[in-house]
C-alpha cells in the first residue's frame, strides 16, 4: 500500500522484471515528474486488486520497452492526469485485462511511435469521463486483439493524428459508446484492417 508517494527526476535504464505478482495494491496521491525509462523488459507479471486514485504524471519518456505475459484483473483508476508523455519502440505481447474501470482520466500532449501489440484480450472494461488532447500516433501495429463487454461514456478527443496504423484480426463484442466527441482528427492510415468483427455494438455520438 502506497499513500502520498511522489518522485521527481527519476531515470531507469536496463531494467528487467520477471515473475512479478502484485495483489491488493492501493496508490493514492501519487505525483511523477521528469521520469525517463529506457531498455525495460517485463515478463510474467500479474496484477490483481489494484486501485489508483489522484495520480499525476508529467514529462514522462519511455523508450525500448517490452512487455510479455502480463495479466491485469480488478483494476480501478480514478482522477488520473497525464501530460507530456512520449513512448517509442514499445512491444506488448500476450496481455490480458479483465474487470478494469477508468474514471476521470485526462491525457494531454501524448506521442506514441513504433508501437506493436500482439495477442491482447480486454474483458469487462468501463471508461467514464475521459479527455484526450494533442495526441499523435505513428507506426502502430495491432494483431490478434479481442475486446468484450466494453463501455465508454463521456469521452472527448481533440487534435488527434494517426499515421501508419495497421490492425489485423480484431474482434469486438458487446461494445457501447455514449456521449463521444471527436474534434480536429486527421489520419494517414497505411495498410488495411483484416478480419474485423463487431457484435452487439451500440454507439451514441454528440
Amino acid at each position: 500500500m502506497n499513500v502520498f508517494k511522489g518522485s521527481r527526476f527519476q531515470r531507469i535504464r536496463f531494467q528487467r522484471i520477471r515473475f512479478q505478482r502484485i495483489r491488493f495494491q492501493r496508490i493514492r496521491f501519487q505525483r511523477i515528474r521528469f521520469q525517463r525509462i529506457r531498455f525495460q523488459r517485463i515478463r510474467f507479471q500479474r496484477i490483481r486488486f489494484q486501485r489508483i486514485r489522484f495520480q499525476r504524471i508529467r514529462f514522462q519518456r519511455i523508450r525500448f520497452q517490452r512487455i510479455r505475459f502480463q495479466r491485469i484483473r480488478f483494476q480501478r483508476i480514478r482522477f488520473q492526469r497525464i501530460r507530456f508523455q512520449r513512448i517509442r519502440f514499445q512491444r506488448i505481447r500476450f496481455q490480458r485485462i479483465r474487470f478494469q474501470r477508468i474514471r476521470f482520466q485526462r491525457i494531454r500532449f501524448q506521442r506514441i511511435r513504433f508501437q506493436r501489440i500482439r495477442f491482447q484480450r480486454i474483458r469487462f472494461q468501463r471508461i467514464r469521463f475521459q479527455r484526450i488532447r494533442f495526441q499523435r500516433i505513428r507506426f502502430q501495429r495491432i494483431r490478434f486483439q479481442r475486446i468484450r463487454f466494453q463501455r465508454i461514456r463521456f469521452q472527448r478527443i481533440r487534435f488527434q493524428r494517426i499515421r501508419f496504423q495497421r490492425i489485423r484480426f480484431q474482434r469486438i463484442r458487446f461494445q457501447r459508446i455514449r456521449f463521444q466527441r471527436i474534434r480536429f482528427q486527421s489520419g494517414w492510415f497505411y495498410g488495411k484492417i483484416f478480419v474485423c468483427w463487431a457484435r452487439g455494438a451500440r454507439q451514441g455520438m454528440l
